[in-house]
């Protein structure tokens, strides 16, 4: 209520408020709540009300950018407060920058004050991140004030980054944070640095170890290579096609190669300067270098040390999911069918085969937890864990249906999946109990990372099975980071939906993933199915029917289209979606489930 007043009282209604606030102003802004109505207070009052609140900080600047709540009224001072009234904030902040260049809420406040303040403030802070950039490229959090500077900085600093990284490309484009610092360095160098840094790699080398082939087949130097090919100009883009058309076979083998080859069709099917992909010496051969490649067993492979599936051997003894149109609808028809999905809400998945899917699958200690209601169609999983794998499961056989690429699935604490077009390959990997933290915030900027190519050309619907309780690195609680990855770094929100389903029932969890749920635009909470059903039959009634594949299919247009968004949440029309009813509806309930 305080923000509302904040925000649309009179000035008197402000003035009032203000010095109500005075003297606890730090308190306030450590709690979750509380930072809000300071934030608020900040954005609104007139300049010397703002200066009162941000004074009140003086002595605990630290403290607060180090705190997940305090550090937001921070980066509000910063961009609402006259330069110089904030000097006691650059002063602190220059004592500590590279810690808090290092640090996941010290990262942002450092940003903004490189957006917002004036040179006489930010050279000193840049002048330190120059002399630290060895350590920061290849930090979790200090890569993204790195690539800031990159993005929004002076020539001069830019062109200090790059030539900082020049020598040393291959070695820092294989790292997982500094691959994205070299990404935005061939991004945002001069014509003449871009011309540099991609004849370093292409003229480093011929033959299977080249740092070309070495990169292509890399999980993260492979998008600097995708940049690469979009910046070169025609000649050195010629030449890159050149190189890489001996591996072409090779690369096919290679999740990350295959990204290389589907950039280089889409610059070939607008430029037929180029020439083919494949030429008939390439073509006609299997392997150019056989002993870099072995053959793989037929059988599924055991895990190994560090829980990785080898998902090549794996597949080789699943059947062929290159099928006909026909033949995937066919498919499609026996899977609404099997689940019991209403023929209305099958239809609307159509609109999914324009995106690509992307699950992120929580596989913390948590998900050991035990149901505490077996239940509806869940009679047989005792835990978390088991839920989650049969709603994955069934989520992987439909979609894949809809996207013949398949689904892409992350996990938090083991390698990702990469296109499973059936639910039998989920088994073995599920097999694994799940342990560890939840850091759910840098698996979720990994993927907007990976996938940040292929928005451009087509969206990403974001599907995050989590108990709820997202963690850093080191297992403390980081539900802001959350927040704000999902409202501030999914960039464009329309392209990139995403739904939560939520394996808790842990009140505050459901509490605050319902908050959001309002708040943030293409977002949909969905609830395990028993609790999911409840509430959709409290709003639209009883005799509403919602099968488990309807509940699946919530799951997936949640974040697409409204009206499932709706559901839950208000009295909703039907008009259009036909008479609900279920196409199933003689079925028994044991055919809803799998596994």
């Amino acid at each position: 209520m305080p923000e509302k007043f904040f925000e649309f009282g009179s000035s008197e209604h402000k003035a009032y408020l203000a010095h109500s606030i005075r003297g606890n102003v730090l308190s306030l802004a450590l709690q979750m709540y509380g930072c809000r109505v300071i934030q608020k207070a900040v954005e609104s009052l007139q300049p010397e009300y703002q200066v009162q609140i941000a004074r009140e900080l003086e002595g605990s600047i630290v403290k607060c950018i180090e705190d997940q709540n305090g550090n937001h009224v921070i980066q509000k001072c910063i961009e609402c407060c006259i330069g110089d009234d904030i000097d006691f904030i650059i002063r602190d902040v220059t004592k500590q920058v590279f810690q808090l260049s290092a640090h996941p809420y010290g990262c942002r406040v450092i940003q903004r004050i490189l957006e917002n303040c004036k040179e006489s403030q930010t050279r000193p802070i840049l002048d330190i991140l120059h002399s630290e950039l060895e350590n920061l490229v290849q930090d979790q959090y200090g890569n993204y004030v790195i690539q800031h500077v990159l993005e929004h900085g002076k020539i001069e600093d830019r062109s200090r980054i790059v030539n900082a990284i020049m020598g040393r490309v291959l070695h820092l484009s294989q790292h997982k944070f500094a691959s994205n610092v070299v990404e935005k360095c061939v991004t945002y160098a001069t014509r003449e640095e871009k011309r540099q840094l991609i004849d370093e790699v292409v003229s480093f080398g011929d033959g299977p170890n080249c740092a070309l082939l070495t990169m292509m087949k890399d999980q993260f130097a492979n998008y600097v290579v995708q940049k690469m090919i979009d910046v070169a100009e025609p000649a050195q883009r010629k030449l890159l096609l050149q190189k890489v058309r001996p591996h072409i076979q090779s690369l096919r083998k290679f999740t990350y190669g295959k990204h290389i080859i589907t950039k280089l069709e889409k610059h070939l099917s607008k430029n037929s300067d180029l020439g083919p992909l494949l030429t008939s010496s390439t073509s006609n051969s299997n392997e150019m270098y056989p002993q870099q490649y072995p053959s793989v067993p037929s059988a599924p492979p055991p895990y190994d040390t560090n829980t990785q599936l080898n998902q090549q051997a794996y597949r080789q003894s699943l059947p062929n999911y290159h099928t006909t149109s026909d033949e995937r609808m066919a498919g499609f028809q026996h899977l609404v069918d099997r689940y019991e999905i209403n023929h209305t809400f099958a239809r609307k998945l159509r609109a999914l085969e324009g995106y690509e899917i992307v699950f992120i699958c929580d596989d913390s200690g948590s998900m050991n937890t035990p149901l505490g209601d077996l239940s509806g169609p869940f009679d047989k999983a005792p835990s978390r864990w088991d839920e989650l794998k049969q709603t994955v499961s069934i989520v992987v056989d439909i979609a894949s249906v809809l996207d013949p690429d398949g689904v892409d699935i992350y996990f938090l604490n083991r390698e990702p999946l990469f296109h499973v077009r059936s639910s039998s390959e989920l088994i073995p990997i599920f097999a694994v109990p799940p342990s560890g933290p939840t850091p759910i915030v840098p698996t979720l900027r990994r993927v907007l990372h990976d996938k940040q190519q292929e928005v451009e050309e087509r969206k990403l619907l974001i599907l995050i099975a989590t108990d709820g309780v997202p963690t850093d690195n080191q297992g403390h609680r980081d539900i802001r980071s959350f927040e704000y990855v999902l409202k501030h770094e999914r960039r464009p929100a329309n392209r990139i939906p995403v739904t939560i389903i939520a394996c808790t029932d842990d009140d505050d969890c459901i509490g605050y993933l319902n908050d959001w749920d309002k708040k943030i635009s293409n977002l949909d909470v969905v609830d395990d199915y028993r609790n999911e059903k409840r509430e959709i039959q409290a709003r639209q009634g009883k005799q509403f029917p919602f099968s488990f594949g309807d509940y699946v299919v919530k799951i997936l247009m949640g974040g697409v289209d409204s009206w499932f968004d709706d559901l839950d949440e208000k009295k909703v029309a039907t008009d259009g979606y036909g008479r609900i009813t279920s196409a199933g509806s003689h079925r028994k309930k044991s055919n809803c489930i799998i596994l």
